[in-house]
């Protein structure tokens, strides 16, 4: 434990209260409007209610004519363009109104207020693939409220309170061959997180800083591909999709010199395998991430796409309809199946592979690879009893595809009663869990999770099913 600065004291970025809006930055904009054109400058914002975005706040004062009497006549054409970050003019007006103008007398000018959204984020307004920096800091909003209380090499800081006191700073360290990454809570983030739980919305719960080993300096296009690879992971440890917010490169003269512009997503409460009260299981799989995303193109492409569709399912179905869930997760299953038997480990073709009947052989020859049980665990109990009515034994490949295709094909002796809705339940967890394991396993993750099929409490950790119980 070693004693901080408030890490908010150190923020580019001003940022404000739960759900308010952060100037980002002022720019110059051309406005042109009925063929007149006025030269003003604009406000970026990083807008959180009622949904996250980037917007650009602009008034432009124009003359008054018969031609602007009506400011929402569809004939007047507004063109907008940002001519020192041109990476803005790919956008749309999302919202437009004017000066009420008074008749008697007239004034010479009245102003046209314009809200800019661009189209796609993040936005580039500084920097390019070739720009040196020595670090990086990002934001992160939202993020899982992660504490070090039930592990003994506990990492933390100490930082003063605006009221004269104190408040413990949690910290995540990342490492790999490569890279440093430190994520920080703020001396705000548990009143933040109350705050969002209660009203809703986003708020800035942790920010974290990108650094090389031995501190050397790193390309635009070198942090661009770390960042993508950290999103994928930060999100795995979370269980949904989240934004690394407006990350900002600094050279060494501590200039800023590279960054962008975006906003955070949304997150609903979703299950996952990792404890909060655990960060040293997400510092143990980091390193063994990074490895599987460099190792080659293919399980590349497996981690990206494979927790990608994890991710959908967990976050956007697993707790608000299992039925799409089942289907998305095994979709994910099956695709991660693909690309580690047939192009990872070569041993099938592409159309023997696709032509393993039934289906749930493909995901037994993947458990099997991999060693993770394909029996029915004792905490699945409607589906263990289902899968006896139906004569498939203790086989949890058949039983979670059997349920899938009575889903996409529905047949009339299908029940439709609770105990149906209670049996495709327990299939949408198991083929979560089997994901969670199949993506930490591929990672040669060889240590503590949280098991989604037991009832527990934070802090409660097991070991993956794989791991030696004589190792360390």
């Amino acid at each position: 434990m070693s004693k901080t600065k408030n890490p908010l004291n150190d923020l580019h970025y001003q940022f404000g209260q739960p759900n308010e809006d952060t100037v980002l930055k002022k720019v110059k904009a051309n406005v042109e409007f009925c063929g007149e054109k006025c030269e003003t400058e604009g406000e970026v914002r990083l807008v959180l209610f009622p949904s996250p975005r980037i917007n650009v706040y602009l008034e432009a004062s124009f003359s008054v004519s018969s031609q602007i009497a009506n400011w929402d006549d569809d004939n007047c054409k507004i063109n907008v363009t940002f001519p020192e970050v041109t990476a803005l003019n790919q956008g749309f007006i999302s919202k437009r109104h004017g000066e009420s103008i008074p008749m008697n007398p007239p004034p010479k000018t009245a102003k046209l207020f314009i809200v800019w959204t661009p189209s796609r984020e993040p936005v580039q307004f500084l920097g390019d693939d070739s720009t040196e920096m020595s670090r990086v800091r990002f934001h992160l909003f939202n993020f899982v409220d992660f504490a070090n209380l039930d592990e003994t090499n506990a990492s933390h800081e100490v930082a003063s309170t605006p009221n004269g006191g104190y408040s413990a700073i949690w910290v995540l360290n990342l490492k790999d061959k490569d890279w440093i990454v430190q994520i920080k809570s703020l001396v705000s983030t548990i009143e933040t997180a109350k705050t969002i739980q209660e009203k809703g919305g986003f708020g800035l719960t942790h920010i974290g800083e990108i650094k090389q080993k031995d501190n050397a300096k790193f390309t635009g296009e070198q942090v661009s591909e770390f960042l993508s690879a950290l999103r994928l992971f930060l999100s795995f440890i979370q269980g949904n999709g989240i934004v690394l917010v407006c990350p900002i490169g600094f050279n060494s003269s501590n200039e800023v010199a590279w960054g962008r512009w975006d906003s955070p997503t949304q997150r609903r409460g979703v299950d996952i395998w990792f404890d909060r009260h655990h960060p040293g299981q997400a510092e143990k799989l980091f390193p063994c991430f990074m490895d599987t995303w460099r190792s080659n193109q293919n399980m590349k492409l497996l981690l990206h796409d494979g927790v990608d569709r994890f991710l959908w399912a967990n976050n956007r179905f697993g707790g608000r309809n299992v039925d799409i869930g089942i289907i998305v997760a095994q979709s994910a299953l099956e695709y991660i199946a693909y690309r580690y038997i047939v192009n990872e480990r070569k041993m099938l073709t592409s159309d023997s592979f696709n032509k393993l009947k039934p289906s749930s052989e493909k995901f037994r020859l993947l458990f099997t690879t991999t060693g993770i049980s394909c029996c029915i665990p004792e905490e699945l109990p409607k589906l263990t009893a289902f899968a006896k009515k139906k004569n498939w034994g203790n086989d949890l490949p058949r039983v979670i595809t059997g349920i899938r295709n009575r889903l996409v094909h529905p047949d009339k002796d299908d029940d439709e009663d609770e105990e149906a809705s209670l049996i495709n339940h327990e299939c949408c967890d198991a083929t979560l869990w089997l994901l969670e394991l199949i993506i930490l396993r591929l990672c040669g993750y060889n240590g503590t999770y949280s098991n989604r099929l037991k009832y527990r409490r934070v802090g409660k950790v097991e070991n993956v099913p794989w791991r030696n119980e004589n190792e360390n």
